[in-house]
């Protein structure tokens, strides 16, 4: 989709159903408002790669409790080792500085360094070794999902937001760069964590703007 005359792209669930892997591309610029049998799904930038999927997806959905970022990535490597990025401590300190795993399982915690010396208790709320990980985060919840796809593994990260607020676009873009630093540390080269946050951070702004959020 390049005509800037459009204002809403109207896509049926049959239709849905019988081309998933059907993409929508925009500008990094522009963002078109998306329906699925009228429900709104607004996206940023969609990619559509050799496997023939969506290769990076940023879709927010308003629902009646708030809202949820959901991010679906494919990466080329086996669920073990995503899982490790997830749960191993020296391999989560690359991709979130101060996220600690404490005590894995279904009873178990995280925690997050919040400065001077304190840390914040992340309970886990659900778990499934190997598949599932989800955790509160202050008044978030991110919830991450894995699944074997061909010789890599299909990441499914929603995170779920009460409200929306000024650092909500920032936490989100923050979101974007992890996921891509996890490709990255499993790909085995470097990212520059702060230009790449730089780089989306006003696409999810807009985002959030075009939902009627006012960050003035």
């Amino acid at each position: 989709v390049a005509n800037r005359n459009v204002r809403k792209i109207v896509l049926s669930s049959v239709f849905m159903q019988a081309y998933p892997n059907f993409i929508i591309f925009s500008s990094s610029r522009t963002i078109y408002p998306i329906y699925v049998e009228n429900t709104l799904k607004l996206g940023i930038v969609l990619v559509k790669t050799n496997r023939g999927g969506i290769g990076m997806t940023a879709e927010i959905t308003k629902n009646p409790t708030g809202y949820t970022a959901t991010f679906d990535r494919y990466f080329e490597h086996s669920t073990d080792k995503v899982w490790q990025l997830l749960t191993d401590n020296h391999k989560i300190h690359r991709w979130f500085s101060g996220l600690q795993m404490e005590e894995e399982g279904e009873s178990g915690h995280l925690t997050l360094e919040m400065g001077h010396g304190k840390k914040k208790e992340l309970p886990i709320t659900d778990y499934k070794q190997g598949e599932v990980l989800a955790y509160e985060l202050g008044e978030d919840h991110v919830h991450f999902e894995l699944s074997p796809d061909g010789q890599g593994t299909r990441v499914k990260m929603v995170e779920t937001l009460p409200d929306i607020t000024s650092e909500t676009p920032k936490d989100v873009a923050g979101w974007h760069v992890a996921l891509d630093i996890m490709e990255a540390i499993l790909d085995g080269h470097g990212i520059e964590r702060s230009s790449e946050w730089e780089r989306w951070y006003p696409e999810y702004k807009r985002l959030f703007e075009s939902m009627g959020a006012d960050f003035a």
